[in-house]
């Protein structure tokens, strides 16, 4: 809902980012299911909306010089990813502010120094716990341990993630293995209301609008601005993808 919301109203200033602030706010509120619950879901979600946030700007705001004004974004792009690897998405916002200031080379190399302490104590804990780099991933086999998960268990996991993601219920082997033409029409009944149905079809589409206004120079926009649409397009098509 905040990316549409970007595509047709930024060109407004400071009041709609006001505007903006206060969807951010009311998205993650519609999160409070997840408060009690162990699920990674809360911080995989509220923490993309946070980051997009901060990185968005009315046209009348000059937009951050200092790269040093993003390493927030970048500390919180790699650990998203270490709470929920589904957040791999995001990983696109950290590669184009990597590209924005990819010329102040030495700030960049102290700031992925930090990130590379972020990520390799979930890597090793991965290491330690089930034998493999990034589980269950059975494609990225680099080591032999003796304590390692059989890769006949990594791929059974894998088959249960997106047999879950395509039809909570029935059995993930079986559901794992459906055509799109049989997982989809059940997955969209249960997606939500037909509120969810039309923001999911409009995230879909109203980014292409927009890159193509952008192409035929009808739609004037910023750097960070595309990145985000860019961003959460991918996302949308990478949730799609990962149930297919």
């Amino acid at each position: 809902m905040s990316i549409i919301y970007i595509l047709f109203f930024k060109n407004q200033g400071i009041n709609n980012l006001l505007n903006f602030n206060l969807i951010i706010f009311y998205e993650i509120i519609g999160l409070s299911k997840y408060f009690s619950s162990p699920s990674p879901d809360f911080i995989s979600i509220s923490f993309p909306l946070f980051m997009i946030s901060s990185i968005f700007k009315p046209p009348n705001q000059k937009e951050d010089a200092l790269l040093q004004n993003h390493i927030p974004i970048l500390v919180f792009c790699i650990y998203v990813i270490t709470v929920k690897l589904a957040s791999i998405p995001i990983m696109l916002l950290f590669i184009f502010i990597v590209i924005k200031y990819r010329s102040e080379r030495q700030q960049l190399l102290r700031i992925l120094i930090l990130l590379t302490l972020i990520v390799f104590p979930w890597l090793v804990r991965n290491i330690i716990i089930t034998g493999w780099l990034v589980y269950p991933f059975p494609s990225i086999d680099l080591f032999s341990f003796d304590w390692q998960v059989p890769i006949s268990n990594v791929i059974a996991e894998k088959f249960a993630v997106t047999g879950y993601a395509r039809s909570p219920g029935d059995l993930p082997l079986s559901a794992a293995q459906m055509n799109i033409s049989d997982w989809f029409p059940p997955w969209w009944h249960r997606i939500g209301s037909r509120m969810d149905k039309i923001v999911l079809l409009l995230s879909l589409v109203s980014p292409i609008i927009a890159f193509f206004g952008i192409l035929i120079k009808k739609i004037k926009t910023d750097y960070f601005t595309i990145v985000i649409i860019l961003t959460s397009f991918i996302g949308v098509l990478f949730l799609v993808y990962a149930c297919s």
